[in-house]
């Protein structure tokens, strides 16, 4: 199971005005009604930064280099879910169904303890869950996402984001290509590729994006010979927004599990990466 634990993270721009001091986002108290079980953790500038230098510090000069708030907000949440696993949500994310029903909403269900690992069932063990973002081309959202602890899958994307960000110049514009969505679905296709069954490695990058679109229920990936999976749900679950494409399913309502209201602070002039 995934641990009761639901993570945002704001990082406050060097020449802001607002106090430091933690702030609460506006829909922690809906994602508490809805789940009475879940802690909340915020990790605010210091803190984030502290788990990084401290924790992991391979990663310690990449994050001192990224100078856009929003871009420290994205690497921090890799490493902050990969550390202590749990829900990740960006602050403009609204929750509709309780966490502990987000598999299930689809037929996902999670095995029994004790258990053996296998490559071909359809149980839940170690499993990081994600969600289609869009489709054309293929965008795997980063916005909210949950993952058992230490997932080899959420380090990978770490490390891609790491060479990323010596490669690619800084500028607001290529921030989902450096550190964002795009970083991130490129990590998770290759991942898939070197580490997923060999008959997805064997297909070609169209055809293995237009594979992990699966408007049912998703997508169950085994990884590692079945020691890790990776759960990719429909666009529904996450999704569903009117300024994505027509075509995007996003019926029936009942198996929306949150809604994303893409207030990205970071498209311009609000002073924290938390999206509020």
């Amino acid at each position: 199971m995934l641990p009761d634990l639901l993570t945002l993270i704001y990082i406050q721009r060097d020449n802001a005005t607002s106090p430091a001091a933690p702030i609460q986002p506006r829909f922690w108290p809906l994602w508490l009604s809805k789940n009475p079980r879940l802690r909340l953790r915020s990790l605010g500038t210091s803190s984030a930064a502290a788990l990084i230098h401290t924790k992991y510090s391979s990663f310690s000069s990449t994050y001192a280099a990224l100078m856009q708030p929003v871009e420290q907000s994205d690497f921090a949440r890799y490493l902050a879910i990969y550390h202590s696993g749990g829900f990740y949500a960006d602050g403009d994310v609204v929750p509709i169904l309780p966490t502990d029903r987000w598999p299930g909403t689809f037929g996902w269900r999670w095995a029994s303890a004790g258990s053996g690992a296998s490559a071909g069932s359809s149980l839940l063990r170690d499993v990081m869950i994600v969600g289609v973002e869009d489709t054309r081309p293929l965008r795997i959202a980063q916005f909210v996402f949950a993952s058992v602890p230490k997932h080899p899958l959420l380090l990978a994307v770490a490390e891609e984001v790491q060479a990323r960000v010596w490669r690619i110049v800084s500028r607001r514009a290529s921030v989902v290509e450096r550190t964002g969505p795009l970083a991130w679905t490129d990590a998770i296709v290759s991942y898939i590729r070197r580490h997923g069954p060999p008959v997805l490695a064997s297909l070609n990058e169209t055809s293995l994006r237009a594979f992990l679109i699966e408007e049912q229920i998703g997508r169950l990936i085994p990884l590692h010979g079945g020691r890790w999976q990776l759960l990719v749900l429909p666009y529904r679950a996450f999704g569903f927004n009117r300024a994505h494409d027509h075509y995007l399913v996003k019926l029936p309502t009942t198996q929306h599990l949150c809604h994303h209201l893409f207030d990205g602070s970071w498209k311009g002039w609000q002073q924290w990466s938390h999206r509020t």
